[in-house]
This record gives C-alpha cells, sequence and structure tokens, in this order.
C-alpha cells in the first residue's frame, strides 16, 4: 500500500500544468502501474524526505568524493534536467550549477512573492497613520505625532512588528531607597539571577538594610514553596505568644530539632500540639496575607491554588513569595531582638542550622538568624530551594530571604546571595 501511495505521488508531479491528474491515471494506468520497477517506487518514498534527509535534486547526481551538500556528495552540472541557465551541462548556470526548474515551480515561486509583496503593503497600509495624524495604538505613545506633512514617516520595529514577536529581555534587580547604582556588583547579582533562569528554574529575592531603608528585588511577588523554611517563623510565634521563658525547659530538644535539623515529625507535631493561632497572629502583623503574590510558573501556581487554605498560616507547609517571607522574618527579628522571655535563646538556635546558605555566605560578616528549606523535583510546583533569616553585621542588621523552584541546590541560592550581601555594601 506505501509502495502504491509513492508511485501516485510521483505520477502525480508528472501531470501537466492545467490538467487533471485523475485524467492522467486514465490514459495511462498500466504504464503507471507496472513498468516502473519496485526499486524506483521505493526511491520515491526516499524522495519524500526518509529520515528527514532532503532529496536529491535531479540534475545532480551522487558520485563519491565530491563537494558534500547535507552529508551527501554530488557532482554539480552534470543533469539532463533544465537549468536556470538553459540546457545541457549546465557550466553557465546559477554559482556553476544547473538546477531544474519546472513550469510549476516557476508558477508557484511568482505567487509566493507576489503573495509576500501583497501582505507587506497590506500590513504596511495598515499601520501607517495619514500625513500629520497621531498614532493612537498601544505603548504610551496616544497623542504622539509621529511625521508631519512634508516628512516621511518612520517607525520603530517594535510599531510594526505584533506584541508576541517582540523580544521580552530578561528583567534586572530593583533598588530602592538610594541613588546609588551598584556598579559591577548589580551586574555580577544580574548575570547569576539570569543563569538560574536559562537553566530552566523561577528565582526571587528580597533584602532590607534594617538601618538605611535601602532594599533590592527580583521578582519578589512571586510564590515559590516554602518547603521547611516556614518552620523557622512558625516557631518564633509559638515561643513569642505562648511559651515565653518556658520554651527551653519545656519544648527546647523539639526547637532544636526542628531549627537545627530542619526534622519535620518535630515540627508536625509542634504544629499538631499548638495548633495555628500563633502563627496566624505572626502573619497578621507582619502584613504578609494582604501583600500581591502569583505563582513562580503555572505549575506553581497550579500547586499553591490546590495546598493553600484560607489563610497562609492554616498549612503546614506554604506558598510564599520572598517579599512575604521577608515580611515574616522581620516580625521574628523583632522578637529575637527583643530581649523578651524566651528570645535570647532562641536567637542562639537559629544561628546553627545544619543545612543554610546564609549562614555559609554571610558567617564571616557577623551572626545570623536563618532556616533553610528544600524539596526535591518529582511533584510538579512543588521543588524549591528557599533560604531567609537575618544578617547582624557592625554596619546594621539585613533581612533578606532568596528563593528558586531549583530542588535541593543550594549553590544557586549562594550565587545569588553572595552578590546580593556585597550589593548592600555599596549601597549603603
Amino acid at each position: 500500500m506505501r509502495d502504491d501511495r509513492a508511485g501516485r505521488h510521483a505520477r502525480d508531479a508528472r501531470t501537466p500544468l492545467g490538467s487533471r491528474p485523475q485524467d492522467a491515471r486514465r490514459e495511462q494506468p498500466q504504464r503507471a502501474r507496472h513498468t516502473r520497477p519496485r526499486d524506483e517506487r521505493a526511491g520515491a518514498q526516499e524522495r519524500r524526505g526518509r529520515h528527514g534527509r532532503p532529496p536529491a535534486p535531479r540534475g545532480l547526481v551522487p558520485r563519491p568524493g565530491r563537494r558534500q551538500l547535507d552529508g551527501r556528495a554530488y557532482q554539480l552540472g552534470q543533469g539532463r534536467g533544465r537549468g536556470l541557465s538553459g540546457v545541457g551541462t549546465g557550466r553557465g548556470g546559477l554559482l556553476g550549477t544547473a538546477l531544474p526548474v519546472s513550469p510549476r515551480s516557476l508558477v508557484t515561486l511568482a505567487g509566493g512573492v507576489c503573495a509576500l509583496v501583497l501582505v507587506s503593503l497590506v500590513v504596511r497600509c495598515a499601520l501607517l497613520p495619514g500625513p500629520g495624524r497621531a498614532y493612537n495604538g498601544s505603548g504610551g505613545m496616544e497623542g504622539l505625532l509621529l511625521f508631519s506633512d512634508d516628512e516621511d514617516a518612520v517607525f520603530a520595529a517594535s510599531l510594526l512588528l505584533p506584541d508576541e514577536l517582540t523580544p521580552i529581555l530578561p528583567g534586572s534587580p530593583t533598588i530602592s531607597g538610594t541613588t546609588a547604582s551598584g556598579g559591577s556588583v548589580l551586574q555580577e547579582l544580574t548575570d547569576a539571577t539570569h543563569a538560574i533562569e536559562q537553566a530552566g528554574f523561577a528565582v526571587g529575592y528580597a533584602m532590607l538594610d534594617l538601618s538605611t531603608g535601602v532594599s533590592v528585588s527580583y521578582n519578589a511577588d512571586a510564590q515559590f514553596y516554602s518547603a521547611s523554611s516556614i518552620k523557622g517563623p512558625y516557631v518564633t510565634s509559638v515561643v513569642r505568644y505562648e511559651l515565653g521563658d518556658s520554651a527551653q525547659s519545656s519544648e527546647g530538644s523539639r526547637i532544636s530539632a526542628i531549627i537545627e535539623s530542619s526534622d519535620n515529625a518535630a515540627y508536625s507535631n509542634m504544629r499538631d500540639a499548638y495548633g495555628n493561632s500563633s502563627f496566624a497572629a505572626l502573619v497578621d502583623a507582619s502584613g504578609a496575607a494582604q501583600m500581591p503574590s502569583h505563582g513562580a510558573t503555572s505549575a506553581v501556581a497550579k500547586a499553591a491554588a490546590a495546598q493553600s487554605g484560607a489563610s497562609i498560616a492554616d498549612n503546614k507547609y506554604e506558598f510564599f513569595t520572598p517579599n512575604q517571607m521577608l515580611a515574616l522574618w522581620q516580625q521574628c527579628y523583632e522578637f529575637l531582638s527583643s530581649g523578651k522571655p524566651g528570645a535570647s535563646w532562641l536567637a542562639s538556635v537559629f544561628e546553627t542550622p545544619e543545612t543554610s546558605a546564609i549562614r555559609v555566605t554571610a558567617g564571616t560578616l557577623g551572626t545570623t538568624w536563618s532556616k533553610a528549606g528544600w524539596y526535591p523535583a518529582g511533584d510538579a510546583g512543588f521543588g524549591t530551594t528557599v533560604d531567609a533569616g537575618v544578617v547582624r553585621t557592625s554596619t546594621g542588621d539585613v533581612l533578606v530571604s532568596v528563593m528558586t523552584t531549583e530542588p535541593e541546590n543550594f549553590a544557586a541560592i549562594e550565587s545569588v546571595l553572595s552578590p546580593l550581601l556585597a550589593l548592600r555594601s555599596t549601597l549603603a
């Protein structure tokens, strides 16, 4: 059956221009079916492009040791077909090569050129405003006179191309609260950010210098899966609102396991024991629930919609944005540095987590309080690596949160965190 279809394609190609293919088959049915050898019919299948290889043009005969064209050797100018320069060996044809051109091909080519010219004229007429008339399109161009009656219209490419075809360049970190530019350190941070994105992952971060009010952020309203990073604010809320000085004596072992070793069972047991009311109070004080948010990716958005309850304080594990995590940690910072009952002891626990990019990267700058989180790839939307906390330096304290959809990769967090903290020094 496949060979017969190949034969019909080949016969259609030989049908004279303007004739009906079915008439040609009625005129010579036996010749078309029986005179072509089986291997020639198989060759027709090869000419249709089996294995994705383009067909050899008629008139270019395969010869070993000749010029290579798409992995096959051809001897130029030895065809029998009619080339662009005439009939024969075709030595004077296009680049010395005789290429076969049938009347059907010439008509098709001419029609294509005409169609292209027509479409170009229609598009240009549709886009060009009349002489002296203001362009009323989108993009902030309202009321702008592009050219006068005696001037030629000149348009940027963005005006002639549809929005979906206009290239979108990667974003850059946003600096607020200062006029300093950040220089080469900002470029290093931008490069590290784009490297994560070019690897196929989303990334977002936020940093706030508590002494100057300067902030740096990128994709800070995008939601990421919190994984175990939620444990830091939750434990802080329980000690702050319920346990106080009794935290070390009554829950010291469990809290240390949660913060230092990120023990999931200990955390789950503590949530079951103390519920969500203390955490809800911390969330309310931070204003995190009212902050804008959207999924860092479509998979994250779908997972967050299915996971989230009525409040971001309701689930043992949640989806947060870098800005929300920063707001939660600002509440943690206010308690841990306050000297209130249980605060100093809990702060000492936050200094020694077993896994934390903040502790590793910023440990030389001063004391750090942090809680990281990570989750492996597998469940769509849940793959993540997160670290958030406080860096206490001799020149002031800094809140920082870095989140990415890259699963279990603290090297990626460190690649952003290092220039982010260095940038803080240049902006001071």
